[in-house]
């Protein structure tokens, strides 16, 4: 299994919305993996699966063509649709077929690891999901992510990441782990 080391310095921004400050980041590194992943986002439609208030759809929209969230808690997707973002309210595995998101990237950060690696069969087994981008995210060494790119083939990018309190102190760092797999035409069982 192939593993690249991303070599970014993570960058603290502030999102402002209606001229007020609302927050800054990296909250969950939300500067450094979509600016890691740019070089397959560019020019691309996404689907940020597990969105919660949006956070990375702010930073993925720099890059992507577009952006829809999933997201099914709805004191989370309630702040990523007041934040004016697109976002698809239910649970992922539930999306009826003919409303499930078409796009060329899947982002997946999943409630657990075993729900991440289901994400991923799930998204490679789908009948309307043609040929894709599959991104499946975990922190330092991730073994759900591990396992996704073993099984389906691809490579993981690791993308340094900070974390800050509210009070703006650093509280983590590391790697987030991003499993890489391209889904090709046709259903894959």
């Amino acid at each position: 299994m192939e593993i690249i080391d991303i070599e970014l310095d993570p960058i603290a921004i502030t999102e402002q919305v209606k001229g007020e400050m609302v927050r800054h980041f990296p909250w969950r590194s939300a500067s450094t993996v979509p600016e890691g992943l740019k070089v397959i986002i560019s020019g691309k439609s996404l689907c940020d699966v597990g969105c919660a208030e949006g956070d990375l759809m702010v930073q993925f929209a720099k890059y992507a063509s577009s952006v829809v969230g999933i997201e099914m808690d709805p004191d989370r997707f309630s702040v990523a649709i007041n934040r004016g973002l697109t976002v698809k309210v239910g649970n992922f595995f539930r999306i009826r077929k003919a409303e499930f998101p078409v796009c060329e990237v899947y982002h997946l950060w999943g409630p657990s690891p075993e729900t991440s690696q289901l994400m991923v069969d799930h998204l490679m087994a789908h009948p309307k999901v043609g040929e894709c981008t599959i991104l499946t995210a975990g922190r330092n060494g991730a073994p759900h992510v591990k396992r996704s790119v073993e099984k389906w083939g691809g490579k993981v990018l690791a993308i340094p990441y900070e974390e800050w309190s509210e009070q703006l102190e650093r509280i983590e760092a590391g790697k987030w782990w991003i499993g890489v797999i391209e889904k090709k035409t046709g259903v894959h069982v």
